[in-house]
């Protein structure tokens, strides 16, 4: 017989529809939909007393606590891959391209960092062809501080709400999988194989930190 459990939740219950709850009023998860969107939802992040959402094809809405959804713009041509917010109403969007917008109304986007060039079949082997594909944004000290990191070893940083970047390359060919930033201003990069960056050290760049391989079974 099992042994019973000390958890204080209840046991999951799978449903045809999961995350649906099974009847009006009690207690689960609610799914939602835009319904004048064809793209996939594909990236949130809290804004406000509300969430934002990007989608596949590239539109980026507002979603109240009631369950509204308002569409922000202007849309993009191109996947929003992630988002990020800063306090109650400065939003981050990071699009397919790797270009990234700010916003603090929702309506005018401004373009904080051009796309990277795609270069020659050559340099994309290479790693030099790296949109990014994970953001994160903090307020530190009265400054934004805005951390995006690719597909291969490459980084990007401001702390001037993306006026000026700094690009740094960590690691060998592992994918940047998540980004950070501290509340004391650090930026942390993980990447595969254990691998996790943080930095830039005053005067001594980046700290790299290996995560214990997993034990034999």
């Amino acid at each position: 017989a099992p042994k019973p459990s000390n958890s204080p939740f209840a046991p999951l219950v799978h449903r045809s529809s999961p995350g649906l709850a099974s009847e009006p009023g009690s207690r689960g998860w609610t799914r939602e939909h835009p319904r004048h969107t064809a793209g996939l939802l594909s990236g949130l992040a809290r804004w406000g007393e509300s969430v934002a959402v990007g989608t596949t094809d590239g539109e980026v809405f507002e979603v109240s606590a009631a369950g509204a959804w308002t569409k922000l713009g202007p849309r993009r041509n191109v996947s929003i891959v992630a988002l990020a917010s800063i306090d109650a109403r400065v939003l981050y969007v990071l699009d397919a391209d790797g270009a990234v917008f700010r916003t603090v109304d929702g309506r005018n986007f401004k373009q904080v960092r051009p796309p990277p060039a795609l270069g020659t079949d050559e340099r994309r082997e290479a790693g030099d062809w790296r949109p990014y594909r994970t953001l994160s944004a903090r307020q530190v000290k009265g400054k934004e501080m805005v951390l995006v990191a690719g597909l291969s070893r490459h980084a990007a940083y401001s702390r001037d709400a993306g006026n000026s970047w700094e690009e740094v390359e960590l690691g060998g060919p592992e994918t940047l999988r998540a980004s950070f930033v501290g509340a004391n201003g650090d930026f942390v990069v993980a990447g595969d194989r254990g691998r996790v960056f943080v930095g830039p050290r005053e005067g001594k760049g980046w700290d790299e930190h290996h995560i214990a391989e997993k034990p034999a079974i």
